[in-house]
């Protein structure tokens, strides 16, 4: 799997446009509009059951939009403790 670790590491990586050619991301030259999904969302994940429900999920969007290439998928992104400003 092809993984950048840091934004400076993008920054490098997307200023080489042959980058573009590996074989791991030929997919991405066919794939435009991918809809976005967050791991909690309700089609993906039951939370009654406690498990991912993918084909509920891969079923919505082929009724919504007659299929699909691919899925960005939004991870939680933790909320650090903050102090209180007035403390």
């Amino acid at each position: 799997m092809f993984t950048l670790r840091t934004a400076s590491e993008f920054v490098e990586w997307s200023a080489q446009g042959s980058r573009y050619d590996l074989p791991e991301l030929q997919w991405a030259q066919s794939s435009f509009i991918p809809p976005q999904l967050k791991v909690q969302d309700r089609y993906f994940y039951d939370p009654v059951a406690g498990n991912y429900t993918v084909d509920r999920y891969v079923d919505d969007l082929e009724r919504r939009y007659g299929g699909i290439d691919s899925v960005l998928i939004w991870r939680p992104i933790p909320i650090w403790d903050r102090q209180p400003e007035s403390a």
